[in-house]
């Protein structure tokens, strides 16, 4: 029998928005930036920010190229499938 969090990550829909999300968070953590740092430079809440690159809410356009800023990255770094499915190939 699965768990929760088994039925909640077979659940959950992989999309563009998600993989850009999944990118994000992925680069915050290599460079260690925090959710509170981005949320500052976009001019949002944290919680705002939490529901962006966790990909609950989609990031827009603009809030993509502040975060790329941010993460002092190019903005085409950020898009296309995260490093996690390359990883798996």
């Amino acid at each position: 029998m699965a768990t929760h969090t088994e039925s909640v990550q077979h659940s959950a829909k992989v999309t563009p928005s998600t993989d850009v999300a999944a990118n994000i968070r992925a680069e915050m953590a290599r460079k260690r930036i925090t959710q509170a740092t981005i949320a500052e430079a976009l001019g949002k809440t944290q919680q705002s920010v939490s529901l962006r690159v966790n990909g609950r809410v989609p990031i827009t356009v603009d809030d993509l190229h502040t975060i790329a800023l941010v993460l002092d990255v190019p903005v085409a770094d950020l898009l296309g499938a995260p490093a996690r499915a390359e990883a798996a190939s």
